[in-house]
């Protein structure tokens, strides 16, 4: 009985997993696999309903006598805050009044502050109205009670819960190992000493979480022997309410070497290995804090039942280098559950369910036009109807949309990835050297989804002229750059002349580089400026040096969804003639989908159905990347931005149904790096390119940047091998 036959066989039956096997799920594992088994386990345990707080984090102080080399939020009494007691509860006051219902207290360890000082801020807190809860202090922090106090922690822990304490956050647990926290917490109390004041918690009644922080320099086995610590105490003392992974981060930290943060595959292995491993503990969060806005709707289908908490104004993880958002709204995280078929559920700290005069329960309504999910009958799989597509005919419509709309994530990745190796034997993944040069912000298309663009004549409009563009093809170069790709604006003071100008410069300097350039929209608006064809400007904008065409500006090709969202650029079917009279011409491009604004499914899949029927009749496309709006700054910006399991199921979609074309891109982007590592797994082969340059998602909101040696790391994380491509997907050397 192999090891994987002999997991599953445990995870079905409830039998408890060891250690040994544990690490195994957490480093060699199929990703699929795991996914499913904490998949299933999450449905058996919980159902189909996801849980979140709506809190308000309060830190009260940053000055921290402990100095933790993994700290990048304590500071010395000299350049650090405090806050009195007044003020803590002024901030309590006003989050009250926005409907807050609980507190999430935690902060330095200030040898300033008298013990009576926590004890009043536990009472004045609990004091702000009437069912205020209140999660306060880490077992740290009560331990650094005792000894200001010279109280037992079990005195300390009754004058709290005396106070109005309702449960601790369970922080400071890092890793329990002594050669970790020798590393990263040297002056913190040991892992014996968290786990004891821990049981003394639980003993008094006060219930609390059990964290972890990973991705510095633990071993995989320090991991799974932290959790089986908190398993072992768990069985004794059943005080634990949830599991809390929280991602490190090692920007502003003193840990030699630390990564900026950790990459997708790692997050979702130690939630789902934790589903599988802590099978006495019913919740597991999955935080957005930690894992961003895209990666923890994705453990939401890696066994996770808990988004965590609105938080706002979150300080101690941002202080280190997230650059995930302060605070979320319930919307917000509702929405994200709603999107994956799941029933999102308020509740407090201890899991009890907050009931709200608005909704009627602590169940949120489910908005409308939310494309979800539905979960499969027990037992169901999608498998048997798609190799019968497969071996027969292609995927229908109809059949597409059923996929999205009812198979579970796990099974679509398994699915896509099959294909991929199909399609794209081997295990080599592909990115370019390129930069994205947008060439003018000045645009007359007035798209509600854009944030980059200026209307003419208006402050902090630019053209970059021939030298400016000629200085930054030269940086591309030096650093082994094979693509440029000059984007921008339907700018109406420019003609023709302009972009053939700058393709010649370019060629004349730099022979070999590929110019990947210009969207439909731009080629028809050069048609209309000069009054010429579109096959007349692809001719002369040839003939200057244009190689192929990207395939941005499609964002859907529905006609009904582009009256919404860009009424004033080109229609759907003036999109397809570009990409076909490019394909007469014997020129190749890239097809483009950007999705997640209110639309449908259906609409989703018909856009794969164009680009699929254009590739059939000419072949012109080398490959097809989706992403998903970035909407911050735009007039869309009361719409929710689509997490990263929608990607990954629209990723999955997309390389299934295209079975004509070769290549799949994962955004990282627009989805971020853990989100576009996961991609690998459902039917992506490329990482698209390192983008020395790129304005226009970063003017709506997107912060995410890579280099060649993150990109290197995180293929070779995920079980691939990277290579260097070109344009034209050959493969110019792997990297070591």
């Amino acid at each position: 009985m192999t090891i994987e036959s002999t997991i599953r066989a445990k995870a079905e039956s409830g039998e408890r997993i060891d250690a040994a096997e544990a690490v195994w799920l957490l480093t060699r594992c199929d990703l699929h696999l795991l996914a499913e088994l904490s998949d299933r386990r999450r449905e058996a345990v919980v159902g189909n309903e996801v849980f979140f707080q709506h809190n308000f984090n309060l830190n009260y102080t940053n000055v921290c006598a402990n100095r933790c080399p993994l700290c990048a939020f304590h500071r010395e009494k000299t350049d650090g805050y405090t806050m009195t007691v007044d003020e803590v509860v002024a901030r309590v006051e006003r989050a009250a009044q926005d409907g807050v219902r609980e507190v999430h207290v935690v902060g330095g360890l200030n040898s300033d502050l008298p013990y009576q000082y926590y004890i009043d801020l536990v009472s004045r807190v609990k004091a702000v109205g009437e069912g205020m809860r209140l999660q306060a202090y880490t077992l740290v922090e009560i331990d650094f009670m005792s000894r200001i106090s010279g109280k037992p922690t079990r005195e300390v822990l009754a004058d709290l819960k005396g106070a109005g304490l309702d449960s601790i956050p369970g922080g400071g647990a890092e890793i329990f190992s002594q050669r970790v926290r020798s590393a990263v917490c040297p002056e913190k109390i040991s892992g014996d000493a968290w786990l004891r004041i821990a049981r003394e918690a639980h003993e008094a009644g006060i219930p609390s979480n059990a964290t972890m922080l990973y991705g510095h320099v633990e071993k995989p086995e320090e991991i799974v022997d932290h959790i089986s610590r908190l398993r072992t105490l768990q069985d004794e003392t059943h005080g634990f309410q949830a599991f809390v992974p929280l991602a490190f981060y090692g920007a502003n930290t003193r840990i030699p070497d630390a990564r900026r943060e950790t990459f997708g595959e790692t997050d979702m292995r130690v939630l789902a290995t934790a589903r599988l491993f802590l099978d006495n503990f019913v919740h597991l969060k999955s935080l957005w804090m930690t894992l961003g806005y895209k990666a923890f709707q994705v453990g939401l289908e890696f066994g996770a039942d808990d988004m965590g908490a609105t938080y706002y104004d979150e300080l101690i993880v941002h202080s280190a280098g997230a650059a995930t958002p302060r605070g979320l709204s319930a919307r917000q995280l509702c929405t994200l559950a709603q999107r994956l078929g799941r029933v999102p559920v308020e509740t407090y700290s201890d899991y009890q369910r907050v009931e709200r005069a608005e909704h009627g329960s602590s169940a949120f309504p489910r908005p409308p036009r939310v494309a979800a999910p539905e979960a499969p009958g027990p037992g169901q799989s999608f498998v048997p109807s798609m190799e019968a597509d497969h071996t027969n005919s292609r995927l229908s419509k109809d059949h597409a949309v059923h996929l999205l709309r009812h198979a579970p994530t796990w099974e679509l990745g398994k699915l896509a990835h099959a294909a991929r190796k199909r399609m794209v034997p081997g295990d080599t993944v592909t990115f370019v050297i390129d930069r994205i040069i947008n060439v003018t912000n000045v645009c007359n298309s007035g798209c509600s989804f854009c944030a980059f663009h200026v209307e003419p004549g208006a402050s902090g409009e630019y053209v970059l002229s021939e030298a400016e563009v000629l200085a930054k093809v030269d940086e591309l170069v030096a650093i082994g750059g094979t693509q440029v790709m000059l984007q921008g604006g339907l700018n109406p003071a420019l003609g023709i002349e302009y972009y053939e100008g700058l393709f010649k410069a370019i060629r004349a300097r730099h022979k070999g580089l590929y110019i990947h350039s210009l969207s439909p929209a731009e080629v028809v608006h050069l048609s209309k400026q000069s009054g010429l064809a579109v096959r007349a400007v692809l001719e002369r904008l040839r003939s200057g040096g244009l190689g192929s065409l990207p395939g941005g500006g499609a964002e859907l090709l529905v006609d009904s969804v582009r009256s919404r969202l860009s009424p004033g650029k080109l229609s759907a079917g003036t999109w397809q003639r570009v990409m076909r009279e490019a394909a007469a011409l014997g020129m190749q491009a890239t097809a483009t989908m950007v999705f997640g604004a209110d639309e449908t499914l259906e609409e989703r899949v018909e856009h794969l159905d164009v680009v699929r029927r254009i590739q059939d009749d000419t072949g012109v496309f080398r490959a097809f990347i989706p992403w998903t709006f970035s909407v911050a700054n735009t007039k869309l910006s009361a719409t929710f931005e689509a997490g990263g399991a929608e990607y990954l199921r629209m990723l999955a979609l997309s390389r299934l149904y295209l079975d004509n074309v070769v290549h799949i891109g994962s955004g990282w982007l627009s989805e971020g790096m853990r989100v576009a590592q996961l991609g690998l797994h459902f039917g992506a082969d490329d990482m698209g390119g390192v983008l020395m340059e790129e304005r226009v998602l970063s003017a709506a909101g997107t912060r995410n940047a890579t280099n060649i040696e993150e990109l290197k790391e995180v293929i070779r994380q995920a079980g691939f091998v990277p290579a260097q491509r070109d344009t034209q997907y050959k493969v110019v050397r792997e990297l070591p």
